[in-house]
């Protein structure tokens, strides 16, 4: 990966610089997002070579496009069709999206979302017994609102796996402290988040684990 980090949307009919899944996904109203620096002169010929990949410069592309993808996420919905526009859910009057306010909400004196997710959600999500038991895993969205006086408020779930797994989400991210909440032209204000709650099982030495750290 070498030169400026661009974003590509992907359309099935406009030409694409790297033929891939998400051709489908955004065929299919999923959305996906690519990033390209474009092909270098070695690609697929007998230069192209292990030395020529910057793997430093890589790193750092990564940052970005991990902050890039959050805000996508905790955003407006994506329109795929141009006539989805007039049908496009619209926001509570009065509540902001997360990318449209002028000061982040912030947990624990950050504006990552993902600060959330490390110290508070992963730190007391319990994998449901049932969950465990019949190998049930996924991905949790939740939507919640955080007010001016940043309570956490009307949680609820977005897209569901399970019963089990659901309800856990909603019980982990309605307990959350106070965030400072955010402000827009000068004034606290409500904001809108959508947040990914994963679940994942993985078995090592007799004991299960939840997204990478070991559970009993």
């Amino acid at each position: 990966m070498q030169g400026e980090l661009l974003p590509v949307q992907a359309t099935i009919t406009a030409q694409q610089p790297y033929p891939g899944d998400h051709v489908v996904f955004y065929d299919k109203e999923i959305p996906s997002v690519v990033f390209t620096t474009g092909r270098y002169p070695e690609h697929g010929t007998g230069r192209d070579t292990y030395s020529i990949v910057d793997f430093e410069g890589m790193e750092k592309e990564l940052e970005y496009i991990y902050s890039f993808v959050q805000r996508l996420a905790n955003g407006p919905r994506p329109l795929f069709r141009e006539s989805s526009a007039s049908s496009a859910a619209k926001p509570a009057v009065g509540v902001y999206a997360y990318s449209d306010v002028d000061i982040k909400p912030m947990f624990l004196n950050s504006p990552d979302p993902a600060a959330f997710m490390e110290r508070w959600v992963y730190q007391y999500l319990k994998y449901p017994r049932y969950a465990q038991e019949n190998g049930i895993q996924g991905r949790v969205l939740v939507d919640f609102m955080i007010d001016e006086k940043g309570e956490v408020r009307d949680v609820k779930i977005a897209r569901g796996v399970h019963e089990s797994l659901d309800e856990e989400a909603l019980r982990v991210v309605s307990a959350s402290p106070k965030w400072r909440p955010g402000r827009h032209r000068g004034k606290k204000c409500k904001v809108a988040l959508t947040i990914a709650v994963d679940f994942k099982l993985s078995k090592s030495k007799g004991k299960f684990g939840i997204n990478g750290k070991t559970i009993n």
